[in-house]
Order: structure tokens, then C-alpha cells, then sequence
């Protein structure tokens, strides 16, 4: 993104609480992505990796380029009430990712909030499953840790209902960074 927006203390915000109406009709500014990322981990079939989920807004794939670095599959994360994941090259190869195998899917696991106990996976993590659907190739730092999820997806697995962890900004071409 051109600009993010996180908090200054915690984790997350709300959403519904953010100036989004008044931040896009700011003169320069394209559009607004709401965001939760977090650390997760990862499993397909007997393999693990320690990666990061992205949950991004519906609109993600027509304001940024990242479709076009799609080398398997197609960047798609949701089709009507359908969730996908698009990860990245390095955590493809990792853990074995079969596109065509539609039967095989990704689990995703993150720690529950608050005092979650730590003696069962079960207890301490939330957990939802997902289709892989495409993987990208953009740089191996960000390849071999993200995994893309729709924003719905994400809230889900975290227990929120629309909190966000940062808003990225996105400029129109022509726009003055330093000025908006």
C-alpha cells in the first residue's frame, strides 16, 4: 500500500468506527483495504509451517497488481459463500500445496483470545479450514510466510466481528504522496 493505518496501542479496531467515507474523498486517494493478519499455523496433509494468514476486503485483487504474480492457479478468495486461500510460492512448496487436489485442504490455526488454555490444541487455538486456490510469487521473504484469506475468513478464525488489525491506503497514480 501507499499508506497504513494501524493503532497505537493493541492490536485491532473497529472498523465501523473508522473515518473511511472522509478518508477516500480525501483528493488523491484511490481506495481503502481493510486488513487482519496474523501469525498462524499452517497445516496441509503431515507437513506444518509458522506463517502469517492476510485477510483482506472483497476489493483487494482489482487495487493491487498481485493477481498478475499468480504462477499457479488464479488469485481468487471467495466465491459467493465460498472461502479461498492464495499463498505464497515458498509456503506452497513447503508443505506440499496440490491445486488440483480439491479434497486436500489447508487448516489454519491461531491462538484463541484471552486465557486460553495452553494444555490442548483444541482449547488454546481457534482452527477453520480452506481451499487453496492459487499461489503467488512476489519476493521469498513474502512468499514463505503469507498465506492471502478473505477478510470474513480471518475475522472468523479470530472471533471478530469487524475489527481490523490496519486499513491500507491506496493513491490514484498521479497523487502526491507527501501531500495526501
Amino acid at each position: 500500500p501507499d499508506l497504513l493505518i494501524t493503532v497505537r496501542q493493541g492490536k485491532t479496531f473497529h472498523y465501523s468506527n473508522f473515518p473511511s467515507t472522509e478518508i477516500v474523498k480525501i483528493p488523491g486517494v484511490y481506495q481503502l483495504v481493510g486488513v487482519v493478519e496474523e501469525d498462524a499455523l499452517l497445516k496441509y496433509n503431515d507437513k506444518q509451517l509458522i506463517g502469517k494468514i492476510k485477510g483482506v476486503s472483497p476489493n483487494y485483487s482489482q487495487i493491487t497488481a498481485l493477481d498478475s504474480l499468480v504462477e499457479n492457479g488464479q488469485f481468487v478468495l471467495q466465491q459467493g459463500k465460498r472461502n479461498f486461500a492464495v499463498t505464497g510460492a515458498g509456503v506452497a512448496w513447503f508443505l506440499g500445496i496440490n491445486l488440483r487436489d480439491a479434497k486436500q485442504l489447508l487448516s489454519v490455526y491461531v491462538p484463541k483470545r484471552g486465557n486460553a488454555s495452553a494444555f490442548s490444541m483444541e482449547s488454546a487455538f481457534n482452527n477453520r479450514v480452506i481451499h487453496p486456490a492459487g499461489v503467488f510469487s512476489i519476493q521469498q521473504e513474502i512468499d514463505d510466510k503469507y498465506v492471502f484469506v478473505p477478510l470474513r475468513f480471518a475475522r472468523d478464525l479470530m472471533d471478530y466481528r469487524d475489527e481490523v488489525t490496519s486499513v491500507e491506503v491506496y493513491l490514484k497514480p498521479e497523487a502526491d504522496g507527501k501531500e495526501v
